[in-house]
């Protein structure tokens, strides 16, 4: 394990990163970037609500430290944006800009609720927070907001203006969920395995298996791995069959219902 934290991108590393992070003070809506007054003024220009002038005097203080600024999204945006982070430990401190690629090694730009809800449909493992594996570099969910477990029961976040990133407790926390990353390599982890959500428009080994899987219930579908819209029609029938909501996506009900089948003898 030692090894893969000097890996980017592994679980390890990543959250070896975060607790590195420690003490860096937030910014809402910033990803890892130089405190700086034209920061300031973008982002009070845009979330005038969440930079209030009553806290100049700490964004200021931020500013004439070189902070690295972060919301607690943002920073795992930033570790993939800056190639695995180390760019960012660099320049804490320093002056001048951090490079980054936006929406660099796979990880989009979305928001804390969007964030998980991108991961569920790549089919990355996840559950509720009463099934958490203690794997570190797991990202922790609730309603608007996420942490990064660290191990041990612990895990870092960017809390909010008045804590900044912090490590918790993760029992003392309102977590209610927790998944992978996408972008994260979890390969030592025990995670259980999920299969992403499928619509009409996807390719691949995974639509392959799906229409195996519903050739074996009478669709007659060609395997090509494409989810056109025989495949959707033949969903629509199976959802149907099985009292399910007729959309035409194969999510993690629909998943379930197949599965359940097959381990009966009856797909």
């Amino acid at each position: 394990m030692s090894g893969r934290i000097d890996q980017p991108f592994t679980n390890e590393h990543f959250a070896a990163w975060c607790e590195k992070m420690v003490g860096r003070p937030y910014w809402y809506g910033a990803c890892c970037y130089r405190a700086t007054e034209v920061l300031l003024r973008k982002k009070r220009s845009r979330y005038p609500k969440r930079y209030p002038v009553s806290m100049n005097a700490k964004y200021r203080r931020d500013i004439a430290a070189g902070e690295v600024v972060a919301d607690c999204i943002g920073a795992c945006k930033g570790y993939a944006w800056s190639d695995g982070g180390e760019a960012i430990l660099a320049a804490l401190g320093q002056k001048g800009s951090i490079p980054m690629k936006y929406q660099a090694n796979g990880c989009p730009d979305k928001g804390a609720d969007s964030m998980l809800a991108w991961a569920k449909r790549q089919g990355m493992p996840w559950g509720g927070i009463g099934t958490l594996p203690d794997v570190p570099g797991l990202c922790l969910h609730k309603q608007g907001h996420v942490g990064y477990t660290v191990g041990g029961g612990y895990a870092v976040e960017w809390r909010g203006t008045k804590w900044g990133c912090v490590r918790t407790a993760i029992a003392d926390r309102p977590w209610t969920e927790w998944f992978a990353l996408p972008f994260i390599d979890y390969a030592n982890a025990p995670l259980p395995r999920r299969k992403r959500t499928l619509r009409r428009g996807n390719k691949g080994a995974e639509v392959r298996t799906l229409q195996e899987s519903l050739n074996q219930r009478g669709a007659a579908l060609a395997v090509d791995g494409k989810f056109g819209k025989r495949t959707e029609v033949a969903v629509r029938q199976f959802q149907r069959e099985n009292g399910l909501k007729a959309d035409g996506v194969c999510g993690e009900r629909t998943w379930e219902r197949l599965e359940k089948l097959k381990g009966e003898g009856k797909v």
